[in-house]
């Protein structure tokens, strides 16, 4: 039989990267650090989310401007229709150009939405690079070294609770269960 904790789980990744460092044989505490994926491709793609997101809402505000230039324009061709200064076509002309630039005010707002997605997502694959004890335990030999690299299928290690124990024992399908007491 085996003498394991009343916890036991088996690591995993959450993220794909290289591991850089990592923890075997040894008590741990909860929250601590066990296993660590090399974190800069995660900064990279979190700055590159952060100014794409800057981008689109720098995009917004051109669009707005434009929405209110459009609208300033469609009251000035109201006018000037109603004095005989301007056509019909010219006020339509007016009518269309200020639905097209609602129409970009609602993208560029519908395109921050997915870049501030963009951000959070990368800000939770970088999280993710540090694999951190569930609870206090002991970690058992490490599935993988320095260097590795690992996918979220990749099993890292695995980390069985301090304190009360649990003896794990397989027993014969021919013997007789009553018998057995623990």
């Amino acid at each position: 039989g085996y003498l394991r904790g009343v916890q036991d789980t088996d690591l995993y990744s959450r993220v794909s990267g290289c591991i850089i460092e990592y923890k075997e044989g040894q008590e741990v505490k909860e929250g601590e650090v066990i296993y660590r994926i090399d974190p800069e491709p995660f900064h990279a793609e979190l700055a590159r989310a952060q100014a794409n997101l800057e981008a689109a809402k720098a995009s917004l505000a051109q669009a707005e401007a434009s929405r209110d230039q459009c609208q300033l324009d469609l009251n000035r061709y109201k006018d000037l229709v109603t004095t005989g200064a301007a056509s019909d076509k010219q006020l339509t002309d007016a009518e269309h150009n200020l639905a097209s630039a609602l129409a970009k005010v609602k993208a560029c707002q519908a395109d921050i939405l997915q870049q501030e997605a963009a951000v959070r997502t990368a800000t939770i694959n970088l999280e993710y690079t540090e694999i951190k004890a569930p609870y206090d335990g002991f970690i058992g030999t490490s599935n993988i070294f320095i260097g590795a690299y690992v996918s979220p299928s990749t099993k890292l290690g695995n980390i069985t609770s301090s304190g009360a124990l649990r003896v794990d024992v397989s027993i014969n399908s021919n013997a007789q269960y009553d018998s057995f007491q623990p």
